[in-house]
C-alpha cells in the first residue's frame, strides 16, 4: 500500500490533549483501490454522515471528466476510533459495513458482467466498504492479524511475535505524523544524516572490496559491510536500521559491539 496524500494533519500537536480531532491518509493499494484511513480522537455528531461524504467524494474524484465509469475506483474507508461509541450496547471492537444487493424474493445476490469479462461478479463489489476499529473496546486478545494492529493502535507498541504485513512500516509513518513541527524537522535532519551514513557505507564497501581483491571480491565486500556497520555503531544508530542497510543480522551487530 502506498500513501498518496495526507488530507489533514490536525493531530500533529505536542500532546494528545491538544489534538483538534483527526488525521486522514489517502492510500492506494496494488489493486488500484482507494483506501481512506481516518484516526479520530474525539466524538463528533453526524460522524457516519461525514464518513459517507468522504467516501463519496473519493469515488467522484477518482474519475476524470469524460472518463468511462469502468474506471471508477473501489473505495475502502477505515476509521480508527479513540473515542467512546454512542451506545453502550456496541461492545465489539471491529464493525464492518458494505452495500449488499440481494433479491427481495429469491434472496440471490445481484451479479454483473463487465466488458470482456468471462464470468460475472457480485454487483456490490464495486461499492465502498467501511471498517470501524473501536480501540477502546479492544481487550488485547490475539488470534488474527488484525488483532496485532489493534494492539498497536491501543498501546503504540508492536507485539514481539507480530507478523501482520506492513505493521512496522505503519508504526514508523504514524510516529512521524505524531511529531511536533520541531521534532519532525529534527527527524528530517537525522534522515539526512542517515543518507550520509549510506554514502560512508558505500565508500567503505569500495575500500573493502579493493583490499579484498586478492582474497576474492565476496570476502572484500563482507569486510566493507563490517566496516560500515562499525562506523554506524559508533554513532549509536539503532540496530534495526544498521541491519536494514548492511544486511548483517542484529546478533552479528551485537557481537561487534562487545
Amino acid at each position: 500500500i502506498k500513501i498518496e496524500s495526507i488530507l489533514e494533519s490536525e493531530s500533529n500537536k505536542d500532546s494528545i490533549d491538544e489534538r483538534n480531532n483527526r488525521v486522514d491518509l489517502r492510500c492506494r493499494d496494488s489493486k488500484g483501490r482507494e483506501i481512506i484511513i481516518e484516526i479520530q480522537t474525539q466524538h463528533e455528531f453526524n460522524y457516519l454522515q461525514r464518513v459517507l461524504f468522504g467516501t463519496s467524494k473519493a469515488v467522484v474524484e477518482s474519475l476524470s471528466r469524460g472518463e468511462d465509469y469502468e474506471k471508477v475506483a473501489k473505495v475502502i474507508s477505515i476509521s480508527i476510533l479513540y473515542h467512546p461509541l454512542d451506545c453502550s450496547e456496541n461492545t465489539d471492537y471491529i464493525y464492518y459495513g458494505r452495500t449488499d444487493m440481494i433479491g427481495l424474493h429469491k434472496k440471490d445476490r445481484l451479479l454483473v458482467r463487465r466488458a470482456a469479462q468471462a464470468t460475472p461478479e457480485y454487483g456490490g463489489a464495486v461499492m465502498p466498504e467501511y471498517y470501524f476499529l473501536c480501540v477502546g473496546n479492544y481487550k488485547e486478545r490475539y488470534g488474527k492479524k488484525i488483532d496485532e494492529w489493534m494492539y498497536f493502535f491501543k498501546t503504540q507498541a508492536i507485539p514481539a511475535d507480530a507478523s501482520a504485513p506492513g505493521l512496522k512500516e505503519a508504526k514508523k509513518r504514524l510516529d512521524y505524523l505524531a511529531l511536533s513541527a520541531e521534532d519532525r524537522a529534527r527527524f528530517d535532519r537525522y534522515q539526512d544524516g542517515l543518507r550520509y551514513q549510506v554514502n560512508i557505507m558505500e565508500s567503505a564497501l569500495t575500500r573493502g572490496e579493493a583490499r579484498g581483491l586478492a582474497k576474492g571480491r565476496a570476502e572484500g565486500r563482507a569486510e566493507g559491510l563490517r566496516q560500515a556497520a562499525r562506523a554506524m555503531l559508533e554513532r549509536n544508530m539503532d540496530l534495526e536500521t544498521i541491519s536494514d542497510l548492511t544486511g548483517l543480522s542484529e546478533d552479528e551487530l551485537l557481537s561487534m559491539k562487545k
